[in-house]
């Protein structure tokens, strides 16, 4: 049976005390080694779920449970953007334990070993379980390239929208409307290029789109051009006229700690439109993107892999 609590983030601040250093991907990194003045509520709650005794020291099996928070050498994390109901979960490995932390509307859920049959059951109601995939399409661009790529799918989705609803309109866009879209700020998941901002550090991608980025798509046939307008074609354009409508974003992120304490992360984005339309998206260490449609099926056993693997990366 697993050990089971419910801590609020003021019991984390509180028990993150009894620790002198902890690992720096540690959810007991909340103020370490500081004094925290919490509300005696807290410490109730902590002695009732039997983490402290009555004299306020930790007790041995809770101190179990901590111990791989505190030592954690890697982590995964699994959140669903978007989701009508939260979905953030967690696991901490060390050595041969892991130890899963759920985030709540106001507690933290952690149990030891995680309750993973339980988390899979409901990450495949997001999910699925087909191995059906309606376009087939895979490239690997460079982060300008990327950019004016995604900005140009999300113009056509708009477009394509708006022929559905009976608006005559045009598919094919100038430069400048690729590169004011490729440079605005998307809010929301419905924009596929609020992923790359998500994936990748702004830095790396300034403020302007060089031409080069549509010199790119050209050359890699994704898009052909006629007089003044860039159309998107082939897989690419099957691409923008099947993902209309994004549902949620699956956000995939991984921590290892290199000793002493560098922390080395990556992480992935996952966009959900509909059982059969899933984008996957990830930033390389060469400053690219790769971006593969995927199944349902194949994103479940990536989800389950996260919750039950340590991860191990390079610098």
């Amino acid at each position: 049976m697993p050990t089971k609590y419910s801590i609020s983030p003021g019991g984390f601040r509180w028990l993150s005390q009894a620790f002198d250093q902890v690992s720096p991907i540690s959810p007991l990194a909340v103020r370490e080694g500081e004094a925290q003045e919490v509300d005696e509520s807290v410490i109730d709650e902590l002695k009732a779920q039997g983490i402290i005794s009555a004299d306020g020291t930790i007790t041995g099996e809770a101190a179990a449970v901590l111990n791989v928070l505190k030592e954690a050498r890697s982590y995964s994390r699994i959140r669903i953007l978007g989701a009508m109901s939260q979905v953030d979960k967690v696991t901490y490995f060390h050595n041969n334990l892991a130890c899963s932390v759920d985030s709540g509307p106001s507690t933290f859920d952690i149990a030891m070993p995680p309750s993973t049959a339980d988390a899979l059951y409901a990450l495949e109601e997001f999910t699925g379980s087909s191995r059906l995939v309606n376009v087939e399409f895979a490239a690997k661009l460079s982060l300008m390239g990327a950019r004016a790529f995604l900005a140009l799918v999300d113009l056509t989705r708009v477009r394509a929208l708006k022929i559905l609803a009976g608006e005559p309109n045009e598919l094919g866009c100038t430069k400048g409307e690729i590169m004011a879209r490729a440079v605005s700020q998307p809010q929301g998941y419905m924009a596929l290029a609020r992923n790359l901002q998500d994936l990748v550090e702004p830095s790396l991608l300034g403020a302007e789109l060089p031409v080069a980025a549509l010199d790119e798509l050209l050359g890699k046939r994704m898009v052909r051009r006629e007089g003044e307008l860039f159309f998107l074609q082939g897989e690419s354009l099957e691409l923008a006229t099947n993902f209309l409508l994004p549902e949620y974003v699956f956000s995939v992120s991984y921590g290892h700690v290199n000793p002493p304490r560098e922390v080395v992360h990556a992480e992935c984005n996952v966009v959900f439109c509909g059982m059969h339309n899933l984008l996957y998206m990830e930033a390389t260490g060469n400053d690219e993107l790769n971006l593969e449609t995927m199944s349902g099926s194949a994103l479940f056993g990536m989800l389950q892999r996260a919750l039950a693997e340590a991860p191990v990366l390079s610098s």
